[in-house]
């Protein structure tokens, strides 16, 4: 017979959610398509897909928080080493602990994701003060006139440049004749020999 307090615990640990970890996550398997998948697990009550601020592309990982823990520890034995658009994804249960705010800190809606175009609307569209206002012409006007300083400096030609960096002629090296260098060579007059008087024998 089950007492009043362990039946509170289950209903707690029933009513306790769960979070899993997805990392590999490919191209096109994205917000709308991880909730309409992951749904038929269970209820999916938050998603974040990580995404380049700047850029607005996936990271490829990507956090999925369940409305029931045990069904959270289902999904990511399911879905680990799951091959999906010819991918391998990996799939592991965070346990309560280890959860940090951080996970979901951009707050995004199940479908909705940032994109580079919105980013950089964003950025021409935002609302300045006076002070951010005026550094932002004196930064303009610094780059305008360097500009035209480097507009206004006459370019030297070519053709001088290349004037200056020809190189000095060698100076003459006066040339010896061969001649001189051959009798030179020649060697000198062998010294004659006298001839030693033979004795003929009778």
């Amino acid at each position: 017979m089950e007492t009043r307090n362990s039946a509170v615990r289950k209903k707690a640990r029933k009513d306790k959610g769960g979070v899993i970890y997805l990392s590999r996550v490919p191209r096109g398997f994205e917000e709308q398509e991880m909730k309409v998948f992951f749904t038929q697990f269970g209820k999916v009550t938050r998603l974040n897909l990580a995404r380049s601020e700047k850029t607005g592309r996936t990271k490829h990982f990507a956090f999925v928080e369940f409305a029931n823990e045990d069904v959270a520890r289902k999904a990511a034995e399911a879905m680990n080493d799951y091959i999906i658009y010819e991918h391998i994804m990996k799939c592991k249960f965070i346990e309560n602990e280890f959860v940090k705010p951080s996970m979901f800190h951009h707050k995004q809606f199940i479908g909705s994701h940032v994109t580079a175009r919105r980013i950089a609307q964003a950025k021409l569209t935002k609302k300045r003060t006076t002070a951010q206002d005026l550094k932002r012409k004196s930064r303009l006007l610094k780059r305008q006139i360097k500009r035209e300083k480097k507009l206004s400096v006459p370019k030297i030609s070519t053709l001088d440049n290349k004037k200056k960096a020809k190189k000095a002629p060698k100076p003459a090296v006066p040339k010896i004749s061969t001649m001189n260098n051959k009798k030179k060579a020649k060697k000198a007059p062998k010294p004659a020999v006298p001839k030693k008087n033979v004795v003929k024998k009778k």
